[in-house]
């Protein structure tokens, strides 16, 4: 199963009725050698899920109004201020990585980042 339908899947036990999920993403907090977190973009709302070792989520660690913009980001390792810590994400990888959250229509930019299932 790829990563992101893994994530889809455990984000499932968190949506509200009717929420839709539009798009996530791996992060880790500084100092850390996995990815023990994720950013999952809904409809309503992003919301950040405490990851396992294994990369199943485990607790529901944070929660923002769906129009919060993560970004400006730069750099090999995308650093952002949000949820009330700092996260980071590897900007490598084959899935896109650059896309506007705020957009309700699926917009792309490339000033805000989140890994949008295209």
């Amino acid at each position: 199963m790829a990563i992101r339908d893994k994530l889809r899947k455990g984000a499932v036990q968190y949506l509200e009725p009717g929420e839709q999920i539009q798009a996530v993403f791996l992060a880790k907090r500084p100092l850390m050698q996995y990815n023990d977190r994720a950013v999952v973009a809904t409809d309503r709302r992003l919301f950040l899920l405490q990851l396992n070792f294994m990369g199943s989520p485990t607790n529901l660690a944070g929660e923002l109004p769906r129009k919060t913009k993560l970004g400006p980001c730069s750099g090999f390792m995308y650093s952002m201020d949000v949820f009330g810590t700092n996260l980071a994400r590897n900007a490598g990888g084959n899935e896109p990585a650059e896309a506007d959250v705020t957009s309700r229509h699926g917009a792309r930019t490339r000033s805000f980042m989140i890994a949008k299932d295209l």
